[in-house]
């Protein structure tokens, strides 16, 4: 099933109890999930009702907060941190929190998704040539690319 919300919902996608993934679709959000059940709420304690009734742990809806990972090393948490959110480790490798940028995708047109996403691939592609070029024994064609010159 794929579908594309156009407000903000609360949805379980699950298989009756033995797999349960639930998440908050704010407006823009595409879904795809291969889950037999997709159910949407409009209220979160509809929703949480739901995850209960389904036996799923709601403590692992409050992960901690992105501040409190910001600069963790990308194998640890910070003391106090739990695993239990599902970005928590990504927030921290990633060095950006994937729901603020969801929401700030949501907000931009289609054209300026695309160049923001351009952008976040390139980013991306650099840091990890630049990764590989600093091995010991790199071969000098895997060297990041110089950055464009200013044109002034």
């Amino acid at each position: 099933m794929t579908k594309t919300y156009t407000e903000d919902t609360f949805v379980i996608c699950h298989n009756n109890g033995e797999v349960v993934h639930p998440l908050k679709a704010i407006a823009g959000t595409c879904l795809s999930t291969g889950q037999p059940n997709v159910e949407e709420f409009a209220t979160e304690e509809e929703w949480k009702a739901r995850l209960a009734e389904l036996n799923y742990d709601l403590t692992r809806l409050n992960p901690p907060s992105p501040d409190a990972l910001k600069g963790a090393n990308p194998g640890k948490l910070p003391a106090g941190a739990s695993l239990r959110g599902p970005n928590e480790r990504r927030i921290g490798r990633l060095g950006f929190d994937p729901q603020e940028m969801r929401a700030k995708m949501a907000t931009l047109s289609p054209e300026e998704r695309k160049a923001e996403r351009m952008k976040l691939r390139d980013e991306r592609r650099t840091a990890r040539m630049a990764a590989r070029a600093a091995r010991p024994g790199a071969p000098a064609s895997e060297a990041p690319p110089a950055p464009p010159a200013n044109p002034a």
